[in-house]
């Protein structure tokens, strides 16, 4: 794409954090440590993708009046085969799920925080689990949707880490934001858009004392 600034496309959200389920959007996120979020819009790269992905085949549409631009892809799952149609060429690409994919630019405290995720659920084992059971849990029933009132998916995921820092008793998770620092700090590593984003990226040597499975997995209302 001619114009295009020295960019590169990092993933986000559940896919880069561990927590993805079935059927999970994809988040992807365009930055350029050289550039802001409207010299970007002004470099006209977003409308270059667009267009480029609308010539592969992809449905696409733009959002420009959020706070950061949002390219929404979407491409269906194939349908089943009618028998009574002609057979597909073996060279035709059959997609069994549908894609759903938010592609934003310079949303740079986003990735912060897939890595502040990502380091908890490397932390224990539990972690991952809890979290994609409460998240298959939530959607089956249908209270994951903010759009008609109910918590979004990173809402539960939150309260879940809350539990495990703050309510389990030993605790199974140390507060990653409340641990001292070790060593030299770089300022992207501390501040970032005037948030404050530090957070212990090996837990100090945690080791949690819990050795029961926690309330998520063992309540037999669930």
């Amino acid at each position: 794409m001619t114009g295009a600034l020295a960019a590169k496309v990092e993933l986000f959200g559940s896919f880069a954090n561990t927590f993805t389920i079935a059927n999970s959007d994809i988040d992807c996120c365009v930055t350029d440590p050289s550039s802001t979020s409207d010299e970007i819009q002004a470099s006209g790269l977003p409308q270059q993708l667009q267009s480029h992905l609308t010539a592969q085949g992809f449905e696409t549409t733009l959002l420009t009046l959020t706070r950061i631009p949002i390219l929404k892809i979407f491409r269906p799952a194939t349908p089943a085969h009618d028998p009574s149609s002609p057979s597909p060429s073996p060279t035709d690409r059959v997609y069994k799920y549908p894609l759903h994919c938010d592609v934003g630019w310079q949303n740079r405290l986003a990735l912060h925080n897939t890595a502040l995720l990502k380091t908890y659920s490397t932390l224990d084992g539990r972690v991952r689990q809890i979290v994609l059971f409460v998240k298959y849990w939530t959607k089956c029933r249908v209270i994951s949707r903010p759009r008609y009132g109910t918590l979004c998916s990173y809402g539960y995921v939150l309260m879940v880490l809350y539990y495990l820092t703050h309510v389990a008793s030993p605790a199974v998770l140390p507060n990653l934001q409340g641990l001292p620092m070790r060593g030299g700090m770089r300022l992207e590593d501390v501040e970032c858009e005037g948030c404050n984003i530090y957070f212990s990226k090996d837990g100090g040597g945690w080791k949690t004392q819990n050795t029961e499975v926690p309330f998520p997995l063992s309540h037999p209302n669930l």
